[in-house]
């Protein structure tokens, strides 16, 4: 493949997609473990616990990516390889959480099975400056950029980066505190409700206030670029109990990282809160929505003009067949979800397949046309 010449026309795709002047919508899509791992061979416990497996891993499996994957990104060697240190579960273990580790899956993190007041105690208690230096995640930053320093791969240097975020207020706190006790909470005990999100919302503004630190950035907070993150749980709550009881938390936290433009995350079925998030929240960018969601109703329901990076079903990668697959992207890509900036995600899961992933973007190609 004539990698220069596809990046020629991926980068006049993106310039026009800035401009709102794109004669289609761009179609991309996202990797992690699910499709880093067996195509190197290695555990997911092995891989969270190795800085050196980590670089390893993904050079090796990005290469392969890069190479073979076609989609609106930019293919082939690039000027520098970057690698992110991996680690899900790291807010969780911040908070004192025990985190499992599994051979064939994510690792995942039990709540913390504290009574209400100690629970507050816990998360009150909390020194960031300390609990950061304490981070699995921490050790793995260091450890790679150790390892990165002065290395080539494929005869281009290699960087380290690291997203400083979080996987959001109420997500953080339900799986700290169960998911199912944490909605009971906000209608049985609103009062420790309402102690226990502001408690979570300091100790996760201060944890991303020090790894700004750790990592050097320039940037100083709140930020004018944009910035955000998920909050995948908010799946799981009203529009009124969000608006109610969860929505000053979650904006106190953006406003002190934000002062600019804003987006968001989310997955399952979280239509309810898209109007909330955009005229309250101020976020304009919705990553994710699309296996759930009508991109055009979510148009109507903001009252400015939205992005929207929209996921579709990425089940089809795996089992899809041509029809299906078209289907899918024809179901997406009506007339009203293009009347504004949209791209096409497709996350790539355990079992896509290479036919299916072509398929994938010629007919996003094909239903994209503006």
């Amino acid at each position: 493949m004539d990698f220069a010449a596809h990046n020629a026309r991926v980068a006049e795709l993106w310039a026009a997609y800035g401009e709102e002047t794109n004669e289609r919508v761009p179609v991309t899509f996202a990797i992690d473990e699910q499709y880093r791992l067996p195509l190197y061979g290695c555990s997911y416990r092995d891989y969270y616990h190795s800085a050196e497996l980590q670089l390893e891993v993904q050079l090796k499996t990005e290469k392969v990516f890069r190479e073979t994957v076609v989609h609106d990104r930019e293919m082939g060697r690039p000027e520098r390889w970057t690698v992110v240190p991996g680690f899900w579960m790291a807010e969780r273990e911040y908070f004192g959480a025990t985190v499992h580790f599994q051979e064939h899956d994510y690792a995942w993190a039990e709540p913390l099975g504290l009574g209400k007041a100690a629970l507050i105690e816990r998360v009150r208690g909390i020194d960031p400056a300390v609990r950061v230096h304490e981070e699995r995640l921490y050790a793995l930053y260091q450890e790679m950029k150790r390892l990165a320093a002065g290395h080539e791969f494929d005869g281009r240097p290699v960087q380290v980066n690291l997203w400083n975020g979080t996987h959001g207020v109420f997500t953080i706190a339900a799986e700290l505190r169960g998911l199912e006790q944490m909605c009971l909470d906000l209608l049985e005990d609103p009062v420790f409700a309402e102690e226990y999100l502001g408690a979570v919302t300091d100790a996760l503004i201060g944890r991303m206030l020090v790894w700004a630190e750790v990592l050097g950035r320039s940037v100083s907070y709140p930020t004018e670029s944009l910035w955000g993150g998920p909050d995948d749980s908010l799946q799981l709550i009203s529009e009124r109990t969000f608006r109610g009881q969860v929505l000053p938390h979650v904006k106190r936290l953006f406003d002190r990282m934000s002062c600019g433009p804003r987006s968001i995350h989310l997955c399952g079925k979280a239509h309810q809160h898209y109007r909330t998030l955009h005229e309250e929240l101020g976020i304009a960018l919705f990553d994710g929505p699309g296996v759930y969601a009508d991109i055009g109703w979510m148009r109507e329901q903001c009252a400015g003009p939205i992005e929207v990076n929209a996921q579709f079903n990425n089940t089809v990668l795996i089992t899809g067949l041509a029809g299906e697959i078209e289907r899918e992207m024809a179901r997406l890509l009506t007339p009203a979800a293009k009347q504004g900036k949209i791209n096409l995600v497709g996350y790539v899961p355990l079992g896509a397949t290479a036919e299916n992933l072509r398929l994938a973007y010629e007919y996003g190609r094909k239903h994209g046309r503006r």
